[in-house]
């Protein structure tokens, strides 16, 4: 309920092609997340948005020993239940009998996870998402897949476990269990991932002396230029900005989440022609007096030479970091000039909100 009545504050909602876009695909299951550092010539590395989620072959393969074992001891107690038996035998199918509903519990969540993953894209579940309890907290089709992969996890681990069982002998069945484990390691083993770098403090000692000195401290920064699209990709600005504020603690007008309130979409929609009268009066609206502009940025478009003229002065550079502290030197009334929303290709159908 705290949940339901905050996103209703904030008018935090998403439209049905959103919600679609948070479901998987019939192939999303027969798609690596990434590539593999060996390359299994069946299975296609997912494209940028593609969803992904293949668990692989061997852990296919071991889940389907499982539920084949399943089947047979489901069969075979059926049988044993007509015939008499000595204690000892229907002590056996008791056992067998309980396992065998245990395996079956497991798997049918299993399979209920995968449908679920497919769910904001069925026509009518994907309207109930936000209605219905707990369906708008996995809408994710990574969380929801997620149990689906615990649930492969466990059915393979006993598929293995019934392979191995062929052997009576201990060595046999202990090095069985270490070359499926190897296999599904070696199938599974990304290929190297490039990783960004953690932004380092000393690097910013002259930025946050900047701001410690001659900013107010509970001063809110506007971080410019904001991502250009609803991409993933386009919020690593935003990510470290996020990771420099735990040193300054300055409130930010932007950042990532998962929701981006009405708000913040019309902020970033007029500060698109920064710098300009426009987008003055949005930042001074919010109570932004301060912003961290990336030099280069600034140095293109012309827009450093607007800079005086939308009341807008650089108070603070940084060669090391190509950081520009702008202040504004006074109110700008919009509407005084013909600016420019969109800039540099920036699509205004793609800001965060349209994800």
């Amino acid at each position: 309920m705290a949940q339901a009545r905050a996103t209703a504050r904030h008018d935090l909602t998403r439209t049905t092609d959103r919600i679609a876009s948070g479901g998987a695909t019939g192939w999303s299951w027969l798609r690596a997340p990434a590539q593999r550092a060996v390359t299994v010539p069946t299975v296609k590395v997912a494209d940028e948005g593609q969803r992904s989620l293949f668990p692989g072959w061997l852990a296919l393969g071991l889940t389907g020993v499982a539920l084949a074992g399943v089947r047979r001891r489901r069969r075979d107690g059926a049988a044993g239940s007509t015939t008499p038996a000595t204690t000892e035998t229907t002590s056996a199918a008791t056992s067998a009998t309980t396992t065998t509903c245990d395996v079956e519990l497991i798997a049918w969540t299993g399979a209920a996870a995968v449908v679920l993953s497919l769910a904001p894209r069925i026509p009518g579940i994907a309207a109930a998402m936000h209605h219905t309890p707990g369906l708008a907290q996995i809408r994710s089709f990574w969380r929801i897949g997620a149990v689906a992969h615990v649930v492969i996890a466990i059915l393979l681990a006993l598929g293995a476990e019934a392979l191995a069982a062929r052997w009576r002998d201990r060595p046999r069945r202990v090095a069985a269990a270490w070359v499926v484990g190897a296999l599904a390691v070696i199938e599974l083993w990304p290929a190297p991932q490039r990783l960004a770098p953690v932004p380092d403090r000393a690097d910013h000692a002259a930025l946050l002396a900047w701001l410690d000195r001659d900013v107010a401290a509970d001063a809110p920064l506007a971080v410019l230029p904001g991502p250009s699209s609803g991409h993933v990709e386009d919020f690593e600005a935003e990510a470290r900005a996020m990771y420099v504020g735990l040193w300054h603690h300055h409130p930010l007008t932007g950042g990532y989440s998962s929701y981006f309130p009405a708000e913040h979409d019309a902020l970033y929609r007029d500060l698109r022609g920064f710098p300009s009268k426009k987008a003055t009066a949005a930042l001074r609206a919010v109570g932004v007096d301060h912003v961290l502009a990336d030099a280069a940025w600034l140095d293109g478009g012309g827009r450093r030479q607007r800079l005086a003229g939308a009341g807008w002065r650089v108070a603070f550079h940084d060669d090391q970091l190509g950081v520009d502290g702008l202040v504004a030197t006074a109110a700008a009334s919009s509407g005084s000039e013909v600016d420019r929303d969109v800039e540099d290709g920036a699509d205004p159908e793609r800001l965060p909100g349209h994800r």
